[in-house]
């Protein structure tokens, strides 16, 4: 009578005690049931987390595809949550986490399966005993950069004080203003390049224009500083088929206009 109610299977439970307890004389068959139904039971179900849910959610045995997947699922929940998680043990092999309020039992660990090299939360307890807080330490310009990237992109002349009003009015967090103008730059970088390595392949690109278009004009011009290093002064481009219109359809008049540069290196 006390197990009614706390047992979990279709089978059901026999003291030794029991009169219903006894040995049956074909003991090999039902030990053999037995040992098939204790192997079924030892499956866990494990569930894939996916990228694409709203809501962090955690379980045992929840599966990951790499320990970044799982750090970055583990900020999105500390964001969602307003709480704030310390990593005991952070490598590639496992993470161990706690929540940092003092008395909160809240833990979770997580390591990688050597048999199929995914990443399995092994423990976990979901009980909070914590307020929420408006600060929080996984919010940092490397989350804002992936979190705002659209936003970013179709506006990437967005001030530092604009993508705080953003965060505030998303998350319900306080980040400071370098931490958001550094996110804008993370995103302007990756989809604009580097603008610094791209002035060094400057000459690559001449050459590719003068093959691709015969009979173009074509100047680069450097200055030399005192290092002996050189210094990037303008590009003049002139295409063939523009020298061609110009002489064959065009009036002898040349109009000016300046284009200023709004993006990393500035200029006009």
């Amino acid at each position: 009578k006390n197990l009614t109610g706390k047992l979990v299977g279709d089978e059901p439970f026999y003291d030794s005690s029991d009169a219903d307890s006894f040995e049956s004389e074909s003991e090999g068959e039902i030990d053999i049931e037995r040992s098939d139904i204790l192997r079924a039971r030892k499956k866990n179900k494990r569930v894939s987390y996916d990228p694409t849910w709203k809501k962090v959610v955690w379980q045992l045995n929840m599966v990951f595809e790499n320990v970044k997947k799982f750090r970055e699922a583990l900020s999105k929940y500390a964001i969602e949550r307003g709480c704030q998680l310390d990593k005991i043990h952070n490598d590639q092999r496992r993470v161990r986490v706690k929540c940092k309020a003092n008395g909160c039992p809240w833990i979770l660990y997580a390591s990688k399966d050597f048999k199929s090299s995914d990443f399995i939360i092994k423990t976990y307890n979901p009980r909070h005993k914590c307020y929420r807080t408006n600060t929080n330490t996984m919010c940092n310009s490397k989350f804002l950069a992936k979190y705002y990237k659209s936003r970013i992109v179709s506006q990437p002349c967005i001030k530092g004080w604009e993508i705080q009003d953003l965060v505030r009015t998303d998350m319900g967090l306080y980040v400071g203003k370098f931490v958001c103008l550094k996110a804008r730059k993370m995103v302007l970088k990756k989809i604009m390049g580097d603008h610094v390595a791209e002035f060094s392949r400057i000459y690559d690109y001449r050459d590719m224009l003068l093959e691709s278009n015969p009979g173009s004009t074509c100047v680069v011009k450097v200055t030399n500083c005192d290092d002996g290093k050189k210094l990037f002064h303008s590009f003049y481009i002139c295409f063939s088929a523009l020298k061609k219109g110009f002489i064959e359809g065009c009036r002898k008049c040349i109009g000016l206009d300046g284009c200023f540069l709004k993006g990393i290196s500035k200029g006009q």
